[in-house]
């Protein structure tokens, strides 16, 4: 009994069908019998073929969208994915959230609704952000995430990087060009070669989680501005403020690197 209502539930489900809505057994198998064209009232078949033709529907608009830009529709599907990923590592700051979208050549190819809904009792108007960023299909094909930074590699070391700045209405993305060596971005080939050593090289000092370290320490072990900019935007810190080390390793996983070995 158990399983036959867990099969109309999931019918009902399949054919977006309002679950809040406690439609009638026969009501529910004739929808499917006319969503499928089978006159069977076997539940476990009409589930199957429900589910077979909404997967087809499915790849058919990815192979038309991925057409449209003109990819196949496993590299579609990849860049897609990665465009979700880059888009949510950027935040306008507004705490209703925001629409983010990522545009190909200008034409739409990404969008991430990251709004949040309010009951229709809240008093107060919802603020949402709106993010955009663009890129080639050269761009996203060869950008990655390089500590933080997400980076497009060019010949000689060369290279442009996706930085931010301000928050809300003043938000703004922009390329950002210079060198990459390693893991380390900068302005100039010399200096990214300097960072990148600076990262084999182990802290000067070992501190506590209750104690202090800001710029300098980071610095020291080759953190570079772009890695730096990315992280304090990301958790909303000072760049030129001290916080707890303890409480910098809490954040996540972006700057364990340099935290762990800053630790005693």
């Amino acid at each position: 009994m158990e399983t036959k209502k867990r099969l109309l539930k999931s019918i009902q489900h399949e054919l977006e069908l309002n679950v809040n809505i406690a439609f009638q057994e026969k009501t529910i198998i004739s929808k499917a019998q006319k969503f499928t064209g089978l006159k069977t009232k076997g539940y476990k078949t009409l589930l199957k073929s429900i589910q077979k033709i909404k997967n087809k529907e499915i790849k058919d608009f990815e192979t038309k969208k991925a057409k449209s830009f003109n990819m196949s529709r496993t590299e579609y599907l990849n860049l897609y994915e990665k465009s979700k990923n880059i888009l949510r590592d950027f935040s306008t700051g507004y705490s209703m959230g925001e629409m983010k979208h990522i545009f190909l050549n200008d034409k739409r190819f990404c969008t991430l609704d990251a709004t949040k809904e309010y009951a229709k009792s809240y008093k107060y108007k919802a603020n949402h952000g709106h993010l955009s960023l663009k890129l080639t299909k050269k761009d996203l094909r060869s950008i990655e995430k390089i500590e933080t930074v997400w980076t497009v590699r060019l010949e000689k070391g060369k290279a442009k990087w996706i930085e931010e700045s301000g928050r809300k209405q003043f938000h703004e993305m922009k390329f950002v060009k210079g060198y990459c060596v390693g893991n380390s971005h900068a302005e100039t080939k010399t200096e990214a070669l300097r960072l990148e050593s600076c990262k084999r090289k182990n802290a000067k000092k070992a501190y506590t989680d209750k104690e202090f370290i800001g710029l300098e320490q980071i610095k020291e072990l080759g953190a570079c501005n772009a890695g730096i900019n990315s992280f304090c935007q990301k958790h909303n810190l000072k760049k030129d403020h001290g916080y707890q080390l303890g409480y910098l390793k809490s954040l996540g996983t972006d700057g364990a690197n340099y935290f762990n070995k800053l630790s005693k």
